[in-house]
């Protein structure tokens, strides 16, 4: 079942040259927009200022 759906897929991908190109270039944008490293210091810097106001909350 899943099996077929995949293969199935992973074929229909290599046989259209364009839908590949399109979807490669999607995958490096949304790459690019999710995980810059802004916004990795910008989660790191709010796990510290979780763990800071945790620490003043208990004193």
């Amino acid at each position: 079942g899943n099996q077929k759906v995949w293969q199935s897929a992973i074929k229909k991908l290599f046989s259209d040259k364009k839908l590949l190109e399109k979807m490669g270039k999607q995958a490096r944008l949304f790459v690019q927009q999710n995980n810059s490293s802004e916004q990795y210091y910008e989660k790191i810097i709010a796990v510290y200022q979780r763990l800071i106001n945790k620490k003043i909350d208990l004193g």
